[in-house]
């Protein structure tokens, strides 16, 4: 049976979950709702596993790539009181919050989903790198998913490799999934009901 796009964007990135995968990316054209797949994609995850930890990002063409920049962003995002301080100590914030949650939970993960990751510098990367390292010191194993337009994302990809190396990159972005639009009467019409 066919399935919608979305649909099939979500069971590819809940397979990836399950499976240990550490990052999924879905990668849209202009005319494809991206944004609107992450949303699902939130959307079902707290469905199916309601004490999974999610925090949602919006990157932005605006912002500074400092790191104590990305860091505030981050915590403003987990809506976190304080965002200001030392990089170190934001970063501390932001996995000490990460981790209270995810011990409140009982489950040992926690989802980040990106939006705009075509905007994702190579600061941003390392800090997620980072966030990573330090979650699962605790036992917190961390998951991204993040959605792009796929060609400003390939070209921010091919400009990280003299400062990331390829595993990098891989953590970060993980397996990549091509948002497909609608295709014929039926899907259109099952979509519709």
């Amino acid at each position: 049976l066919p399935i919608s796009p979305t649909l099939e964007t979500y069971h590819a990135c809940r397979e990836r979950l399950l499976n240990g995968t550490t990052a999924f990316t879905v990668l849209g054209q202009p005319g494809i709702d991206c944004r609107g797949s992450l949303r699902v994609i939130r959307q079902y995850l707290k469905q199916e596993y309601p004490h999974l930890t999610i925090f949602e990002h919006t990157v932005s063409r605006f912002r500074s790539s400092k790191p104590y920049v990305v860091l505030s962003s981050l915590l403003n995002s987990i809506k976190h009181g304080v965002t200001g301080g030392s990089p170190e100590a934001q970063m501390a914030r932001l996995v000490n919050m990460q981790e209270e949650r995810a011990l409140i939970s009982g489950f040992p993960r926690s989802v980040w989903i990106l939006h705009n990751a075509e905007l994702i510098g190579v600061q941003t990367c390392q800090i997620m790198l980072d966030m990573r390292d330090r979650l699962a010191l605790k036992g917190i194993r961390l998951f991204l998913v993040n959605g792009a337009f796929v060609e400003p994302f390939m070209t921010q990809i091919a400009s990280f490799s003299p400062e990331l190396s390829a595993s990098e990159i891989q953590t970060v972005f993980g397996s990549i999934h091509p948002l497909r639009g609608l295709s014929g009467l039926q899907e259109y019409a099952g979509v519709l009901t």
